[in-house]
């Protein structure tokens, strides 16, 4: 017999709650109580027919307790087999279906009877979890009245051999997987960064594998491509280099996420690589530790447990019935991924893994600051006065001209180029200076020894090698410190030597011409500049000044170390990249006012500015207007012949469009060249130009 549905019920094929039962074997369960897409529609007339004495499960009722009169079950009482309407009688009034008969009676057949679908949590869950498992073998079940009768319990359900092409989904491997993969490699590379920084800051900031990097990377990049960055971003070429090596980072992890999600292994061995050669990268620094490879090798621990973990979090569904069979084989289907992500999942993922990297390099960097800070040193250093005081600065000596620079640069404005991406935190306490080499004595010298010495004090223009015509890697201040000949000769220096090999505390080394040293300028071990002690960014507690030469030969800052040797024996770091061994300033000159591309009103406009020759002193110093006549310029007092001195030239200006030029010439009576000139190897050389516009 058949049940009959109620007069507003969907037909059974169409209907969730109910499924044939002769479709009946051992696949998975379906996971959701949604009609399968493609199975909707399909009819018994699909499958094999199975008569109820041929059929699996012989001669009972698919429900038990049936033909019972006046029966209260969940289905009305029913009749046995044959007669219409069932022989059994009829249920209570009340049932939601009607009596219906046997299979095989008038009411339906067996190809069409339907059971309903119970929810069971021990045998499916929701689809979207993607969990399945096999149910649980055919149980008895004991009933009111006493008889037992086995109970089969609906069985799965499983896809046909090939569904119709309407019916099947092709996997999901569009934007959503690309854009999953890219938060999964940029995430874990942030992880293995941010615990790394955290461990660094435990040992050292230098053995920070960005850092360790970032240096090499300076190491490896070519001369040209260096005075590019210091041309065009000045000092902040530093963070330029940091902002890219980030960006770099983030590439190259967004790679490694793309594949890892194909296949997760090169995930691992990408993030393992990263943390592989931060450490190797870190002990082939100069002055590096055994302990700097901690850091990057910690780190890409951490990197390799964040990409498995958010993989497995941003892995897809199982395929099933309720979303889909995806494939032509639905057997390849089950056994595989939809290629979709689990959006929920990754992004809890995604974010406690964000907020971990962040954390961790907040953390680390407060760390960092909180252990390895100088400020306090600085602070206690009480500078005595110099036995040796410089010299008034004479009347005259500065212009009051706005636009014009003061002829003493304050520490905030002063010039900074060096390779260091951290300044160096060093204590008085942990400072010391070993001299060493053709020496008749070795000394170590500690911070306490120095201030014990003879000091002097003096102006001295320095200036960076780098420094394009007319630029600003130049200034001058008032440097106070120990005579290097004071201490060499305590050293008993021995003959021969002409080259003193300078390191400073992250193993960067300066070569400077003992020669030009010792010819009798101020040469200065200095421990304060402009009445203070040193600024940290410029060499606290101890650098190295000499007058005359550009700092890449000369102006060593945090300097540790001092062998005297010869130029032969020692290829300091900027020699081995080309620039020359011995590079005195050029005479040269700039006008400081009006700036370049100005407008200005008609009539009187002075033209000022700075002109330097130092250890040599400047002479005389002529503007150029629109390539017409040398107009000398007046000249400010001098102070003295390491210093650059000011100038300036009244000019009746005139509407249009002018350009600017002016020249110096030293003491010695060499006048600067006109032939424009690069920085390499020795600086630059030229006028410096400026064009303005007068209304």
């Amino acid at each position: 017999m058949r049940y009959q549905d109620p007069p507003d019920a969907q037909d059974p094929a169409q209907d969730p709650r109910w499924r044939s039962l002769s479709d009946q074997t051992d696949a998975r369960y379906r996971g959701s109580h949604q009609p399968a897409a493609g199975r909707q529609g399909l009819r018994q007339d699909q499958y094999p027919d199975q008569g109820q004495s041929g059929g699996q499960y012989p001669g009972q009722d698919q429900y038990p307790a049936q033909g019972r009169s006046g029966g209260q079950e969940r289905y009305p009482a029913q009749g046995q087999s044959g007669g219409a309407g069932g022989s059994g009688g009829q249920g209570s009034s009340g049932s939601q279906y009607a009596a219906q008969g046997r299979p095989g009676g008038p009411g339906s057949s067996q190809d069409d009877l339907w059971t309903p679908r119970a929810p069971n949590r021990e045998r499916y869950q929701d689809s979207r979890q993607a969990v399945f498992e096999r149910p649980p073998p055919p149980a008895e079940r004991h009933w009111d009245g006493g008889q037992d009768t086995d109970w089969y319990p609906v069985q799965p359900q499983r896809a046909p051999e090939r569904l119709p092409a309407e019916h099947r989904r092709k996997p999901d491997r569009g934007s959503r997987g690309l854009v999953a993969g890219a938060f999964t490699g940029v995430l874990s590379a942030a992880i293995a960064l941010g615990v790394a920084m955290l461990v660094s800051a435990f040992i050292r900031p230098q053995a920070s594998p960005i850092i360790a990097v970032g240096g090499q990377a300076i190491n490896l990049t070519p001369t040209p491509v260096k005075e590019f960055a210091v041309a065009h971003f000045g000092t902040n070429d530093k963070t330029m280099l940091l902002g890219g090596m980030y960006v770099t980072i983030a590439l190259l992890a967004m790679v490694v996420g793309w594949l890892a999600r194909r296949k997760l292994i090169i995930g691992v061995i990408g993030l393992g690589a990263f943390g592989v050669l931060g450490a190797f990268v870190a002990l082939i620094q100069p002055a590096s530790r055994t302990t700097d490879a901690i850091p990057a090798l910690v780190g890409g621990v951490a990197g390799v447990a964040a990409i498995i973990w958010l993989v497995t979090q941003a892995g897809p569904a199982v395929a099933t019935p309720a979303t889909g069979w995806m494939e032509d084989d639905p057997a390849q289907s089950l056994a595989g991924v939809t290629g979709g992500v689990d959006r929920r999942k990754f992004l809890v993922a995604g974010t406690a893994t964000a907020a971990v990297a962040a954390g961790s390099a907040v953390a680390g960097q407060i760390l960092t600051n909180s252990r390895f800070n100088a400020n306090a040193s600085r602070a206690a250093v009480k500078l005595a006065a110099p036995a040796s005081k410089a010299a008034v600065l004479p009347k005259g000596a500065e212009l009051n001209i706005p636009g014009l620079s003061s002829f003493y640069t304050p520490n905030s404005s002063f010039y900074r180029v060096d390779t260091a991406l951290v300044i160096p935190q060093v204590t008085t306490q942990q400072w010391a200076l070993r001299v060493h080499g053709m020496v008749g004595q070795e000394l170590t010298i500690s911070f306490k020894d120095l201030l014990k010495m003879p000091m002097v004090e003096r102006d001295i223009t320095i200036m960076c090698v780098s420094d394009t015509v007319g630029g600003n890697y130049i200034g001058n201040a008032k440097w106070q410190g120990v005579l290097l000949s004071d201490v060499l000769r305590g050293a008993k220096m021995k003959s021969g030597v002409s080259q003193l090999a300078t390191t400073d505390v992250n193993g960067m080394t300066v070569g400077v011409a003992s020669d030009v040293a010792l010819d009798g300028r101020d040469a200065m071990l200095a421990v304060g500049m402009n009445g203070q002690p040193l600024p940290q960014d410029h060499g606290f507690p101890v650098r190295l000044v000499v007058p005359g030469l550009y700092g890449f030969c000369s102006a060593t800052k945090w300097i540790t170390d001092i062998q005297l040797t010869t130029l032969g024996a020692f290829t300091p770091y900027w020699v081995h990249r080309g620039w020359t061994q011995v590079s005195p300033i050029k005479t040269e000159s700039r006008i400081d006012t009006p700036k370049a591309g100005g407008s200005l009103q008609a009539g009187k406009v002075m033209i000022a500015g700075v002109a330097w020759a130092q250890h040599k002193g400047i002479e005389q110093v002529e503007v150029q207007v629109d390539g017409g006549q040398w107009t000398k310029a007046t000249l400010a007092v001098q102070d003295e012949v390491d210093t650059w001195r000011q100038w300036y030239v009244p000019w009746q200006a005139t509407a249009g469009k002018h350009t600017l030029a002016v020249r110096a010439t030293d003491m010695t009576g060499y006048t600067q060249t006109p032939t424009n000139k690069i920085t390499f190897p020795n600086g630059a050389t030229g006028y410096h130009t400026v064009q303005v516009t007068v209304a």
